[in-house]
Order: C-alpha cells, then sequence, then structure tokens
C-alpha cells in the first residue's frame, strides 16, 4: 500500500461511493463528506474513516487542521465541480501540503469550467460544438432558433441552480423562462441537436502529458434526475471522435487529472455538449468493466508507475441503474416486461455490488422517495428555485 494518505472530498453520494469502491482496496483512505451524511458513500464497507464538513470553507479549515503535517503529502480527489473549483482557485494554498489534480496555473480550471468558455475552446481545437451564445435575464433574443438548450454556464457556491438542462421549443418558453431565473445567473443557450446516441468517453491525462481514454459508455436512457440510466460501455471510440481534439483541449489548459468528455452524435457528425475536469458519475462502470484510471492517476501524481493498472474496458457490457431508471416504463419509453429483462440482463447496476452490498440496502429504502422527488423537481424545478431565492430574501431583510 502506497504511504501516502488519499482524501475523497465530496458529497455522500454515488459519485463519492464510485470513488471509494475504487480506492478503496488499494490505499489508505479518509472521507471528508461535503454537506451532510445521506448514507450512500458513508455506508460503503471501504468507507473506514469519515469527517463531515457543512460548508467547502469548513472542509477547506479541517484538511489544514488534520493533514497539514503528514510525513507524506496526502492526495486529494474529488467528484464535485464546485470543490475542485475551489481547489484551483486556492491551488498555491493547497499544493503547499496537499497533492491536487487541476490545471497548472492557478483559475485556469474554473475560466473552462465555464460551459461558455468550454464551448468555445472545444471550437477552437477542431470539435464540432452546437451553435453557442452567453444569455442572461435581459439577453436579446432576435438571432435565437428553436429549439434550444438553456444550461447554467457554471456553479454559484450558496445557490442552487435553476436548472440542469431547459429545453425551450419557441421563444415564448424561452422568455418565460428568463423572467423566473436570477438576476445575476448566466447561461449557455445552445442549438438543440436531436442525437441518435450520447457517448462519454472518460480517461485521465498524466503529469508527462500522456492522455489515457479508458472506452466509450453510450447512454440509451435517462431517468428523471437528468443522470444516464441504461447504457452500454465498450472498449472502442466512434469513429466520429477525434481523440486528437481531446488531447488538444486538455493540454492547451494543461490539464492533469481524470476527466469525462461528453458527446452527442447528429447526422454523421459527433457534438462536443462538455467535459467534466473531474471524477464523474461513470467512472464506477468504468471501474466494473476493468479500467481504473483513478488509480492509474493517483499511482501517477505520486511519481510511481502506473502502467501495470488496467485503465481500458476488458469487460463490456450494460449498465442500469437499477433503482430509478423504472421511471421509464412510467413515460412509457419501455414496456415493464422489457425493462424486466434488461434490468435482469444488465452487466453492471450502479448500487449492487456484491463486495459491498450497504449502500445498495441504504439506497433501495430512499428508492420511491428518490424518484417521487426527482419528478417533482424535473417538472417544477425552476419555480421551486424561483421560491426558494424569494424566501430567502425576504428573511434577509
Amino acid at each position: 500500500m502506497i504511504p501516502n494518505k488519499v482524501i475523497i472530498w465530496g458529497i455522500d453520494n454515488f459519485n463519492t461511493l464510485g470513488l471509494l469502491r475504487q480506492l478503496g482496496n488499494e490505499v489508505d483512505l479518509f472521507l471528508l463528506v461535503y454537506g451532510s451524511k445521506t448514507g450512500c458513500a458513508t455506508s460503503s464497507r471501504y468507507c473506514k474513516s469519515y469527517a463531515v464538513a457543512a460548508t467547502i470553507e469548513d472542509g477547506h479549515e479541517y484538511l489544514i487542521k488534520h493533514f497539514a503535517h503528514e510525513g507524506h503529502k496526502p492526495v486529494i480527489i474529488t467528484p464535485g465541480d464546485e470543490i475542485i473549483e475551489y481547489i484551483d482557485q486556492k491551488k498555491l494554498e493547497f499544493e503547499a501540503y496537499f497533492i491536487v489534480p487541476g490545471t497548472s496555473e492557478p483559475g485556469v480550471l474554473t475560466k473552462y469550467d465555464n460551459k461558455i468558455e468550454m464551448a468555445q475552446l472545444a471550437r477552437d481545437v477542431g470539435m464540432e460544438v452546437p451553435l453557442s451564445m452567453s444569455c442572461k435575464w435581459n439577453t436579446s433574443l432576435e438571432d435565437v432558433k428553436y429549439p434550444c438548450f438553456l444550461k447554467p454556464s457554471h456553479i454559484t457556491s450558496g445557490h442552487k441552480n435553476e436548472f440542469k438542462c431547459k429545453k425551450v421549443n419557441n421563444r415564448q418558453e424561452l422568455e418565460k423562462a428568463l423572467k423566473l431565473v436570477r438576476k445575476d445567473s448566466v447561461f449557455l443557450l445552445q442549438q438543440f441537436i436531436a442525437t441518435e446516441k450520447e457517448y462519454v468517453l472518460s480517461g485521465c491525462r498524466m503529469n508527462d502529458g500522456t492522455t489515457i481514454i479508458c472506452g466509450t459508455y453510450t447512454t440509451l436512457r435517462y431517468a428523471d434526475d437528468g443522470n444516464s440510466s441504461y447504457a452500454v460501455i465498450s472498449d472502442e471510440v466512434p469513429d466520429t471522435i477525434d481523440t486528437a481534439c481531446i488531447e488538444r483541449f486538455l493540454e492547451r489548459i494543461n490539464y492533469h487529472g481524470v476527466f469525462g468528455f461528453e458527446f452527442g452524435l447528429s447526422q454523421g457528425k459527433a457534438y462536443f455538449f462538455e467535459v467534466n475536469l473531474r471524477n464523474d458519475g461513470t467512472s464506477q462502470t468504468f471501474f466494473f468493466a476493468g479500467a481504473n484510471r483513478v488509480l492509474a492517476w493517483v499511482y501517477d501524481a505520486l511519481g510511481m508507475d502506473y502502467k501495470s493498472i488496467c485503465t481500458k474496458v476488458m469487460k463490456p457490457g450494460t449498465f442500469m441503474d437499477e433503482l430509478v431508471d423504472v421511471s421509464n416504463v412510467w413515460h412509457r419509453t419501455i414496456s415493464y416486461q422489457e425493462w424486466r429483462k434488461q434490468r435482469h440482463e444488465a452487466t453492471y447496476l450502479k448500487y449492487y455490488y456484491k463486495a459491498d452490498m450497504e449502500p445498495y440496502r441504504v439506497m433501495r429504502k430512499k428508492r420511491w422517495r428518490m424518484m417521487i422527488q426527482f419528478a417533482v423537481l424535473k417538472k417544477f424545478r425552476l419555480y421551486i428555485v424561483y421560491l426558494m431565492d424569494n424566501i430567502k430574501f425576504l428573511r434577509s431583510k
């Protein structure tokens, strides 16, 4: 086992659980929970030591207090945009005591975590990108083509985004949505692309500039929470995606760490949608399929030889979120009989893992509450956030 402790800093959710499962047998782990304990990751057999910090600032203080004077610098890895941006903005402070992923220059990761800047850079390095523009509540809508997507450009600490991604079909719908958003919110307004397939290319970039792509995760269905809930994972990269463009993107910002590039296939072209410059939700499925890019990156970050660690998909198969994908039966996307068949035949599941069963038991008990919550948020999130913001404003007066 390596002498350096590895600290996972993230919300007590599935993404964090995936990191625990990928690293738990190989390194000395500590979990710092951001927010509150839910039992998803903290119930894992690989979570042997953890603490809870309500805010990112509290988490930073905890890390300095408890880990700043270790004999070997701990490695920090996170599945959250908000946390990775915080680390990026205070990179020099963190690097005095920890080994962290990110860009070599502080602030660059935060800049390109912004979907507007991200889309522009993707276009600059040669990727196909849907027509895009910056949009606020009072932006002129004269040249907008419909339908289109409205996406928050970035996460604002202390605020809930009004939505993850909202499709609007005409000017009336867009104007209605923009009346309810915060005055300081900035969005990426992007051409709607009718996709035949949607891909995630998962990988990592090492300190010597080597870019590793593990394989391709192809989403076939989404659940009401907006996340992929049924997919195929393979060791091949679609011919329509030029991996040299991915390498140029990462080289341009000099990023080192794990990543997930998202594309949509439409009429023979793969359009860039976004990139997660952190661990993403597909990571555990790649691990189940044989590719442990997270462990490989940790080894490389410590100056160790990572080449004995498999970073390629060895066991292609299908993935299902066994708890919430059934919402597609409600929406008549698939029959119950066909869904049961796919559930039975799925190679990889989201929570169920024979070596670590407690997270599945914990989340199964919350299944119906989660599904109702996701369905309500899918339909009314913009209005709920609007009301929450106004209540917060009135209480502050």
